[in-house]
C-alpha cells in the first residue's frame, strides 16, 4: 500500500489533479514507492495547491482538480493479484479559465495536452 492510499482512507478525502504533458517528468517520480515520511510534493519538485472545498491539497499547475470526498473502498482480488477500486463523490471541480469555455461548457483538451 502507498501512503496516498492510507492517506486517503484516514482522510477520506482526495484531491484528482489533471497535468498536462508539460508536467510529465515532474508526476512520473510520485509513482515511485517511497518512505511515508518522504514528501513527494518535494521529491519530484511540485508545488500544492490549496483546496476550495477540503483539506487535501491538489498539484499546482495542473489544467484541472477534481475535490472529492471518499464515498467507498471496493478491495477485490483479480488473479491473485489484490486491487482497491475507490469512488469518491465530487465536491468541487475546478478548471482553468484557458482550457474551459463557459459559453458552452466545453474544455478545448488540445491545449493542455492531457
Amino acid at each position: 500500500m502507498r501512503d496516498t492510499f492510507e492517506n486517503m482512507q484516514a482522510t477520506e478525502e482526495f484531491v484528482v489533479s489533471l497535468p498536462g504533458v508539460d508536467l510529465v517528468d515532474k508526476v512520473i517520480p510520485t509513482a515511485k514507492f517511497v518512505p511515508p515520511e518522504v514528501n513527494e510534493y518535494e521529491l519530484a519538485g511540485l508545488e500544492e495547491k490549496p483546496s476550495q472545498k477540503i483539506e487535501t491539497p491538489g498539484v499546482d499547475g495542473c489544467y484541472a482538480w477534481m475535490e472529492c470526498k471518499l464515498h467507498k473502498i471496493v478491495a477485490e482480488e483479480y488473479d491473485n493479484f489484490p486491487y482497491a477500486l475507490v469512488v469518491g463523490k465530487v465536491v468541487h471541480l475546478e478548471i482553468r479559465d484557458d482550457i474551459y469555455n463557459p459559453e458552452n461548457g466545453s474544455w478545448d483538451v488540445k491545449k493542455p495536452n492531457p
